[in-house]
C-alpha cells in the first residue's frame, strides 16, 4: 500500500494527521520521488505509535481513490514568462489607459509568440499613487481595470489557450486609502496593530529613527490622529504592514486563496525581502557613497529594513498555501516569483523557502553596455552555480522599474533576448522587448506621471522617472500604435511607432519579433536548450560571448560579439566535436547573416555587434515498423513476439535504424490483430508478458534505439470491459460509446453511415435496444470522446506506458476520433462502379477531420511534453496516422504532431507515374512542412502492399527516394531486403478480416496479408522466423534466395544499399541540414533530387524509363563541379558502387537509380 501509493495521497494522509508529521521541511521533500517521500512521511507518523501508521496506511489507500493531487509540477521550469503593465498594453473602452478586456482581447499574441506564462503587474482597487503598488482593496479590480468579471474572462480564455496567469501580489504595504489603515489610525480593534507605528525622537517632534524611503526622505510619517508616526519604505501613502501580527499573515493566507479561486496560477511577490523588519527600530549604518544626500535611499547601508529571515518563513507558509490548494482541488502547480533586489546570496535563498523563481536581476543590475563577455560570463556562472539541484534558473532583462534593453543596450536588443532565451530555465520578458520597443526619453516635466519623479522637480525628475519604459505597446502604425482610439493616452505613445511596430514585423522576413518567436520555437523544440549542458565561453580575446547548449545528439550555440567596431571570426569546433557545420537558427537583425543558412563551427564570421544561434542537430531519423506478429517468434507457436523482437534489437542498429514502432502489441481477441483492444494496459498473451515489453525498452535505450507504441484510441474490441458495462448501460460507462436509437422505429440505423470494412458503420445491440457506431469492423465500437471521463481515461493510458519506457506513440485513425454533431447523412460521392455497401459510396464530411480531433492531439502532446519535462526525459514523438487530404493531414503538424504520416507516396503515385509526378507529391509536402516541422516519407505500411510489388524492380529506387529527401523516413518490416507480397495465399489460409468479410471470389482484392508475411531472416525453416510446423501466415516461398542472411554476405545487396542510405543520412551534413532541389530531366524520364550545402552534394537521379537507357546532365545543378562519387546503386543495375562520374554525363540504364556525392 505505502509502495505504490501517490504523492497526492501522502498530501492527504499529511493534511489529516498534522499531530504526527513535522511540516518544517515540506516544500525540500516535494522535491524527492513518491516513494521517498511517502518513506520518510510516513517513517515519522511510525515513531509516534503503530496506531498511526495503521490510520496513515488507511488514509493512504482511500486518498489514492479519492483525494486530488498537484497537477503537473514544474510546468514553468523552462517557461517564457511575459509582464504585461495593464495600463499600457491595450486599452478597450478608449479611456485612453489599458485594461483587462484590452489584455483579453490580445491574448492570442502570447500563444503566437510562444509565451507560456503572463503576469500582470497590480490590478487591484487603488487610488493609484504609485499605479497600482499602493492598494485600497486586496480582493477587488481596480475600475480603471474593469471588473472581476473581465479577470474571469481572461484567465478562462488563457486557460484555453494554454497561458498560465500570474498576479502581482504586494504584501509589504498598503494604500494609506485602504481601510485597515483608516482603522488602524483611528486606533479600531485589531486594526490597531496592522502597522508598524512608533512614538517619535525629540518628544515626538522627529522620526523613531534614521530609516529612509526609496523613495526619498525618512522612512516614517507622523500622524496626527494617532499621535504617532507610521513606516513606509515606499512612498508615504504607501504604509508598511505589520506581519508580526499574526491577524495580518491570516489576512494575506486568505487573500492568496481568493484570487486561487478566480482561477489564478500563481503571483509574483513584490519587495518580499522587505516584509520584515529588524525588532528595536536601531539606526542604520552610514553607506559613505560618494555624492549621496542625506535624503537619498543609498544614503544608509540598509542591514536592517530587508532580508530579515522572517521574511523567508513567511514565504515558506505561503508556498504551503498553494501546494494545499493545488492539492486538494486538483489543479496545476502554482507558481511563486520573488522580487528581491539583494546580495546574490540572499536572493538564491528564495529557492529553499519555496520561491519557484527568485527574480534574476544581475543582467540589469551587474552589467551594463560597456561590459565585456567576461562580465557576462561571471553573471551567468555566478547564478548557476547557485540554483539548487531541484530548482531552476531565471533570466530577467527588464521590468517596469527599469530602462527597455534596447535603451540600455543601443543596437544589442536582439543579443540581450537571445541569451535570455538560450540559458538554461525561465526566461522574463517585459511587454514590448519581443519588438524591440525602447524608452521614450522626452516625456515632458508636465507629462510625467511617475510618483518617484513626480517627488523630485522639473531640473531633477528625469534622472528618477521611470515613465519612458511604461509608454503604450506598438501594435501597428494606426492612431495611438492601436493601443487606444482616446485623444490622449495616459503617457504618450512613442514617436517611432509607424516604423516599430508588431504588425509591420510581422509581415517582415526578418525582425525581432520573428526573432523572438523562432527563439520561443526552439526552446519549446530543442532537447538541447530544455535539458542540455551549458558551457559559458568569452573567446577572442574577451570580444565574443559563447553560450553553448548540448546533449548527445544536439547543440544549440549562441555567439554574441561585443565589439562595437571589429567584425570576429570565431572557432568553436572545439566544443562541438561531431559538428563541423551547422544551421544559423537567427541572428540579430540588421547583421546580415542569413537565417538558415550553414556555417563552419571553426569559422563563423560575426559582424559588430552581431549576435547569432545556429544548431547542429539531426532531424531525420529512419524510423522502422515492426508488425509483432511476424517479426520473429522467439516460442515457437508461429507467432511473432516481444521476446523476438528483443533478440533481434541488433538489427536496427547494424541497420542505421533510430525508432522502432510497434503495430499494436495490446490485449485483443485478434479480430483485427491487435486494433481491437480488449485491454489498454495489458500485452495480449500470444506477444509475451509486460516484462518482456520493459526487457525490451531497456535493451532498446542501451542500444540507442526508440521505442513508439501504436496507440488505438478511436475504438476498442466489443470484449472491453467498458462495452460491456456500456451496453448494460452502467454508470459512468453508458456514454462511453456513441449509441443511437434507430430509424423506423428502431429497426434501421441511424443514418446513412458506412464502415470502412463495408456496410452500415451501425450495429444493433439486444441488450440495450439500441445502435452503437463503428468505423471499422462491427466489433470495434467507437469511443465517445465528446465524454470527458473518455478523454480522462486515455490520458492515464498514455502516461500508464510512458511509465514503462515507451519513447512516442503512433496515433491510430486520428481524423476519425469526432464525429459531426447530430449525425447527419453524408451525402453520396457519385463514383462510378462503387456499390451502396463500399465505404467509398459516401463523400466522408461528417466521420473525419473534425477540429476537436486536432484540438485533443494538442492536449496530448502536452501531456507526453510534460512528462518529458517531469522525468527529465528525452522528448516523446508523436506520430499521426490520417488518410485525408495534403491540409488537413500537414495541419496536424500545427496541433503537436512531430511526425504527420505522409502517405502521398503511396496514395498518389503508382508504377505508372512519371517523375513530374513524383516531383509535385515532394514539392507539396515540402512547401506545407512549417519550417518547425521535419518532413517524412512513408513508403509502405501494414495496410499497402510492399514497395517491391508495387514497383517491380523499382524498390530500390523508392528506398533511396525516402532516405535522400530531407526529413523523417519511415521503413516497414523486410523493405530494407527488398521482400515482396505473397500473392498466392489461399481463402482457406487468409487471416485479415478485411478479406474475411467477402468472399472466395473476392478476398484478394481487399486482403492485406501478402504484405504481413514473416519477416525474411535466412533460408532455413520458416525463413529463420519460427520453428513451428506451421506459421500464423505462410511465408513467402522466395526465402530461400531473398533473405537477410545472404545479402549480408553479398557485396552489393538491397541490404547492403540500405545501410550505405541510413549511415550517409547520419553523417551528411548536406542531407542533414542540406538544401533541396526537384528537378525533372530528360523529356520526364529522369527525376533528380540535389541536396546541397556550400561544401557538399548529394544527388539522387532515377531512370523512370523502362527500357531506355539515360543520359543525364546535372552540372547546371552543381557549378563547381566535374566529377561525383557513386555511393549506391539500385541492385542490378551494373553501376559499380565506389566509381566516379562525369556529372554532365551520368549513364543511366533502363529502371536504375544512383547516387553520387560531391
Amino acid at each position: 500500500c505505502l509502495t505504490f501509493a501517490s504523492q497526492r495521497s501522502v498530501n492527504h494522509a499529511l493534511h489529516h494527521n498534522k499531530e504526527h508529521i513535522d511540516f518544517s521541511n515540506a516544500y525540500a521533500q516535494k522535491q524527492a520521488t513518491s516513494f521517498q517521500y511517502i518513506k520518510r512521511k510516513t517513517g515519522l507518523a511510525y515513531q509516534h505509535s503503530k496506531m498511526s501508521l495503521r490510520l496513515c496506511c488507511t488514509i493512504l489507500f482511500i486518498a489514492g481513490l479519492a483525494a486530488g493531487e498537484i497537477k503537473n509540477q514544474g510546468w514553468w521550469k523552462n517557461t517564457v514568462f511575459y509582464q504585461i503593465y495593464p495600463r499600457s498594453f491595450m486599452d478597450s473602452d478608449n479611456d485612453g489607459i489599458g485594461d483587462l478586456k484590452g489584455i483579453t482581447k490580445r491574448l492570442e499574441h502570447f500563444a503566437e509568440s510562444g509565451i507560456g506564462g503572463i503576469w500582470l503587474s497590480p490590478i487591484y482597487a487603488s487610488p493609484m499613487v504609485d499605479f497600482g503598488y499602493d492598494i485600497s482593496d486586496f480582493r477587488a479590480i481596480d475600475k480603471t481595470y474593469g471588473t472581476m468579471e473581465d479577470l474571469e474572462q481572461l484567465t478562462t480564455k488563457a486557460r484555453k489557450l494554454g497561458v498560465k496567469v500570474v498576479l502581482d501580489f504586494v504584501p509589504n504595504h498598503t494604500s494609506n486609502e485602504h481601510p485597515w489603515f483608516i482603522k488602524s489610525y483611528q486606533g479600531i480593534g485589531k486594526y490597531k496593530d496592522y502597522y508598524t507605528w512608533r512614538r517619535g525622537r525629540e518628544n515626538n517632534t522627529q522620526p523613531p529613527n534614521n530609516w529612509l524611503s526609496y523613495f526619498s526622505g525618512s522612512a516614517w510619517k507622523y500622524n496626527a490622529t494617532r499621535d504617532l508616526w507610521y513606516f513606509h519604505q515606499f512612498e508615504y501613502r504607501q504604509p508598511d504592514l505589520n506581519f508580526t501580527n499574526p491577524n495580518v499573515r491570516q489576512e494575506m493566507e486568505e487573500i492568496l486563496r481568493f484570487w486561487l479561486s478566480k482561477g489564478i496560477d500563481g503571483f509574483r511577490v513584490d519587495a518580499v525581502p522587505h516584509i520584515f523588519e529588524k525588532e528595536g527600530f536601531p539606526d542604520e549604518p552610514l553607506s559613505h557613497k560618494p555624492g549621496v544626500t542625506s535624503q537619498n535611499h543609498n544614503y544608509l547601508e540598509h542591514i536592517y529594513v530587508k532580508d530579515d529571515q522572517r521574511s523567508y518563513d513567511l514565504i515558506k507558509t505561503w508556498r504551503k498555501v498553494l501546494d494545499d490548494w493545488s492539492d486538494s482541488h486538483n489543479e496545476d502547480e502554482k507558481v511563486i516569483m520573488t522580487e528581491a533586489y539583494a546580495s546574490l546570496d540572499n536572493t538564491v535563498k528564495w529557492y529553499d523557502y519555496g520561491s519557484n523563481i527568485p527574480f534574476n536581476f544581475n543582467f540589469i543590475t551587474n552589467v551594463d553596455n560597456s561590459s565585456k563577455p567576461s562580465d557576462f560570463k561571471k553573471v551567468i556562472d555566478d547564478w548557476i552555480t547557485r540554483t539548487p539541484s531541484y530548482g531552476s534558473a531565471n533570466w530577467v532583462m527588464g521590468n517596469h522599474d527599469n530602462s527597455r534593453i534596447a535603451t540600455r543596450y543601443p543596437g544589442r536588443a536582439d543579443q540581450m533576448t537571445m541569451l535570455a532565451m538560450i540559458l538554461p530555465g525561465v526566461a522574463v520578458t517585459y511587454y514590448g522587448e519581443e519588438i524591440g520597443m525602447v524608452d521614450k526619453l522626452d516625456i515632458t516635466w508636465e507629462a510625467t506621471q511617475d510618483p518617484q519623479a513626480c517627488n523630485s522637480d522639473p531640473e531633477h525628475y528625469r534622472a528618477l522617472t521611470r515613465d519612458p519604459n511604461r509608454t503604450p505597446f506598438q501594435w501597428d502604425d494606426t492612431k495611438n500604435a492601436g493601443f487606444s482610439k482616446a485623444s490622449t493616452t495616459w503617457l504618450p505613445v512613442n514617436d517611432n511607432y509607424k516604423e516599430l511596430n508588431l504588425a509591420k514585423q510581422k509581415l517582415q522576413q526578418e525582425s525581432h519579433y520573428k526573432l523572438y518567436q523562432t527563439l520561443t520555437k526552439l526552446r519549446s523544440t530543442s532537447l538541447a536548450l530544455k535539458n542540455g549542458t551549458l558551457d559559458t565561453v568569452a573567446l577572442n580575446n574577451d570580444s565574443v560571448l559563447a553560450v553553448i547548449r548540448k546533449t548527445a545528439d544536439e547543440a544549440v550555440v549562441l555567439l554574441i560579439n561585443f565589439s562595437n567596431d571589429s567584425p570576429q571570426s570565431v572557432d568553436v569546433s572545439e566544443y562541438l566535436p561531431n559538428a563541423k557545420d551547422a544551421t544559423v537558427k537567427g541572428a540579430s537583425v540588421g547583421s546580415g547573416i542569413e537565417w538558415g543558412s550553414i556555417i563552419k563551427t571553426s569559422d563563423v564570421r560575426l559582424p559588430s555587434k552581431a549576435s547569432i544561434v545556429f544548431a547542429a542537430q539531426p532531424n531525420n531519423t529512419v524510423f522502422y515498423q515492426v508488425y509483432p506478429r511476424s517479426f520473429m517468434d522467439s516460442n515457437g507457436d508461429g507467432i511473432g513476439d516481444l521476446k523476438g523482437i528483443t533478440n533481434k534489437l541488433e538489427h536496427f542498429v547494424e541497420s542505421g535504424i533510430g525508432g522502432i514502432w510497434l503495430s499494436p502489441i495490446y490485449a485483443s481477441p485478434m479480430v483485427d490483430f491487435g486494433y481491437d483492444i480488449s485491454d489498454f494496459r495489458a500485452i495480449d498473451k500470444a506477444y509475451g508478458t509486460m516484462e518482456d515489453l520493459e526487457q525490451l525498452t531497456a535493451k532498446a535505450r542501451k542500444l540507442g534505439v526508440k521505442v513508439v507504441l501504436d496507440f488505438v484510441p478511436n475504438h476498442t474490441s466489443n470484449e472491453h470491459p467498458w462495452f460491456i458495462k456500456s451496453y448494460q448501460g452502467i454508470g459512468k460507462y453508458k456514454d462511453y460509446y456513441t449509441w443511437r436509437r434507430g430509424r423506423d422505429n428502431n429497426k434501421q440505423p441511424p443514418n446513412n453511415w458506412i464502415s470502412l470494412f463495408s456496410g452500415p458503420a451501425w450495429t444493433y445491440n439486444a441488450t440495450r435496444d439500441l445502435w452503437y457506431f463503428h468505423q471499422f469492423e462491427y466489433r470495434q465500437p467507437e469511443l465517445n470522446y465528446s465524454n470527458p471521463n473518455v478523454r480522462q481515461e486515455m490520458e492515464d493510458v498514455l502516461r500508464f506506458w510512458l511509465s514503462k519506457g515507451v519513447d512516442g506513440f503512433r496515433v491510430d485513425a486520428v481524423p476519425h476520433l469526432f464525429e459531426k454533431e447530430g449525425l447527419p447523412d453524408e451525402p453520396l460521392s457519385h463514383k462510378p462502379g462503387v456499390s451502396n455497401q463500399s465505404d467509398s459510396y459516401l463523400e466522408h464530411i461528417y466521420v473525419k477531420d473534425d477540429p476537436r480531433s486536432y484540438d485533443l492531439i494538442k492536449t496530448w502532446r502536452k501531456l507526453v511534453d510534460d512528462w518529458s519535462d517531469l522525468h527529465n526525459e528525452d522528448e516523446k514523438v508523436i506520430m499521426t496516422e490520417a488518410y485525408t487530404n495534403l491540409d488537413n493531414t500537414t495541419k496536424w503538424y500545427q496541433y503537436g504532431s512531430d511526425i504527420p504520416f505522409n502517405f502521398n507516396l503511396i496514395t498518389e503515385v503508382d508504377n505508372t507515374s512519371k517523375p513530374l509526378d513524383f516531383k509535385k507529391v515532394i514539392d507539396d509536402w515540402m512547401v506545407r512542412t512549417p519550417s518547425t516541422g521535419s518532413a517524412n516519407w512513408v513508403m509502405g505500411n501494414h495496410d499497402r502492399s510492399r514497395i517491391g510489388t508495387r514497383y517491380p524492380g523499382r524498390a530500390d529506387q523508392m528506398t533511396m527516394l525516402a532516405m535522400i529527401l530531407p526529413g523523417v523516413a519511415v521503413t516497414y518490416y523486410g523493405e530494407e531486403i527488398g521482400m515482396v507480397d505473397k500473392l498466392d495465399i489461399t481463402w482457406e489460409a487468409t487471416q485479415d478480416p478485411q478479406a474475411c468479410n467477402t468472399d472466395p471470389e473476392r478476398y484478394r482484392a481487399v486482403t492485406r496479408d501478402p504484405n504481413r508475411t514473416p519477416f525474411q531472416w535466412d533460408d532455413t525453416k520458416n525463413a529463420g522466423f519460427s520453428n513451428a510446423s506451421t506459421t500464423w501466415l505462410p511465408v513467402n516461398d522466395n526465402y530461400k534466395v531473398l533473405n537477410l542472411a545472404k545479402q549480408k554476405l553479398q557485396q552489393e545487396s538491397h541490404y547492403k544499399l540500405y545501410q550505405t542510405l541510413t549511415k550517409l543520412r547520419s553523417t551528411s551534413l548536406a542531407l542533414k541540414n542540406g538544401t533541396l532541389d526537384t528537378v525533372v530531366l530528360n523529356n520526364n524520364s529522369v527525376l533528380a533530387v540535389i541536396r546541397k550545402t556550400a561544401d557538399e552534394a548529394v544527388v539522387l537521379l532515377i531512370n523512370f524509363s523502362n527500357d531506355s537507357p539515360q543520359s543525364v546532365d546535372v552540372s547546371e545543378y552543381l557549378p563547381n563541379a566535374k566529377d561525383a562519387t557513386v555511393k549506391g546503386a539500385s541492385v542490378g543495375s551494373g553501376i559499380k558502387w565506389g566509381s566516379t562520374m562525369n556529372i554532365s554525363d551520368v549513364r543511366l540504364p533502363p529502371k536504375a537509380s544512383i547516387f553520387l556525392v560531391r
